[in-house]
């Protein structure tokens, strides 16, 4: 999940994807994937555009799912418009052998 905060600490937007996927052994055979954005609409927040894609790695070693969004307020700063960009927020989902003893976390 990525967050945007304010200057006084409060979260007004985030973005987050998810990914479920499938591996064979040697390649990722299938998968699927989302996400979620929330905006903080009390204090004006809005989404003003939004994307998802995804797509497998090189030799379906991988997969990913991505997010571009605008999210965009008109009265935070008096006098301007405030403008947050995610772009190519995202997650990847491949295989790893874990060593024993290893965290991903």
């Amino acid at each position: 999940m990525t967050t945007w905060w304010d200057p006084i600490d409060i979260a007004v937007n985030w973005v987050q994807d998810t990914i479920s996927f499938n591996y064979n052994g040697s390649v990722v055979t299938s998968y699927s994937g989302s996400d979620n954005r929330w905006w903080l609409s009390e204090t004006g927040w809005f989404e003003a555009s939004h994307r998802i894609g995804d797509s497998y790695g090189p030799g379906k070693s991988s997969a990913t799912v991505w997010t571009e969004s605008h999210m965009q307020n008109n009265t935070f700063c008096p006098g301007q418009t405030t403008n947050v960009y995610y772009q190519d927020n995202a997650v990847y989902g491949r295989w790893h052998y874990l060593r024993r003893n290893e965290y991903l976390g």
